[in-house]
C-alpha cells in the first residue's frame, strides 16, 4: 500500500476521535500502535529463543487505545451490505430527513455513523487481536 493511502486513511481516522466522547486525557484514549494480525505466523524467534522480528505490517495503524481489539460492538455495521465491502458509505442524510419524525431520524444518523466509522476503522472481526 502506498504512504498515499496511509496519510489518507489516518486522516479519515482521525475525524472520529470527537464523536467518541472519550476525554483526550483518559487513559483509553492514547495513541497506541496497533497490528491487526498478530501470530505466532508473524513473530520471528531467533535460535536463543528470542524474538529477533515481527512482520506483516501492512496494516497495522495507530488508535485509540479504547479501539485496539477492533471495532467495538456498538460501532459496529456488520450486516449492512455496504459496510460488509468496505465500500466507502454514503455522507447525506435521506433527502425526507426533514420530514422523518425524531425516531426515525435518530435511526437514520446511526445507519449514517455507523456505517462511516465502521468503513473508517478498517477491521475485520477476524482481525481483532491487538498488539
Amino acid at each position: 500500500m502506498s504512504p498515499t493511502a496511509h496519510i489518507q486513511r489516518l486522516s479519515g481516522y482521525l475525524r472520529i476521535p470527537p464523536s467518541l466522547e472519550i476525554s483526550p486525557d483518559h487513559p483509553f484514549s492514547r495513541p497506541t500502535l496497533r497490528h491487526p494480525d498478530f501470530s505466532p505466523n508473524n513473530i520471528l524467534i531467533g535460535s536463543s529463543n528470542d524474538i529477533v522480528g515481527i512482520i506483516d505490517w501492512q496494516h497495522a495503524m495507530v488508535q485509540p487505545l479504547c479501539l485496539c481489539a477492533g471495532i467495538p460492538r456498538h460501532f459496529q455495521n456488520w450486516g449492512d451490505p455496504v459496510s460488509e465491502t468496505l465500500t466507502k458509505p454514503e455522507i447525506e442524510l435521506p433527502e425526507n430527513f426533514d420530514n422523518l419524525n425524531q425516531y426515525e431520524q435518530s435511526a437514520a444518523q446511526e445507519t449514517m455513523r455507523k456505517g462511516l466509522v465502521h468503513f473508517t476503522t478498517l477491521n475485520h472481526e477476524s482481525h481483532a487481536r491487538s498488539f
